[in-house]
């Protein structure tokens, strides 16, 4: 019988009490120009959450992105993420997470925004 997980979430609070921390990397599955902040045709808000790297969905995951200490992964809304989380899941990491709120939420919060 499979596992059932209950801890495949992360939320906005969490993620924002642990921007500086080592351990955690987020990775955004958006496309690299919304990712950089350059355009962002669904919200109000251009950018990405600080500190992310970018992964997106539609190209193979970044070198070492299975070697982190924690993972969490978001996009746009919390769809196309799951692409990378089940990357993640079948180069052996069960523990990568989904921000299902992603940048809809992160952005309508008025949290910090990383640009570049």
């Amino acid at each position: 019988m499979p596992r059932v997980r209950r801890d495949d979430t992360a939320d906005a609070d969490e993620l924002l009490a642990r921007l500086d921390d080592p351990e955690l990397v987020l990775f955004d599955a958006r496309a690299p120009e919304r990712f950089r902040g350059e355009v962002e045709p669904l919200e109000k808000i251009a950018g990405r959450i600080p500190g992310a790297r970018n992964a997106f969905f539609e190209q193979p995951l970044p070198d070492g992105a299975a070697d982190a200490a924690e993972l969490v992964v978001y996009c746009g809304s919390g769809v196309t993420a799951c692409v990378q989380v089940q990357r993640l899941v079948l180069a052996g990491r069960e523990d990568a997470r989904l921000y299902p709120g992603s940048w809809s939420d992160w952005s309508t919060r008025g949290l910090p925004v990383e640009r570049g």
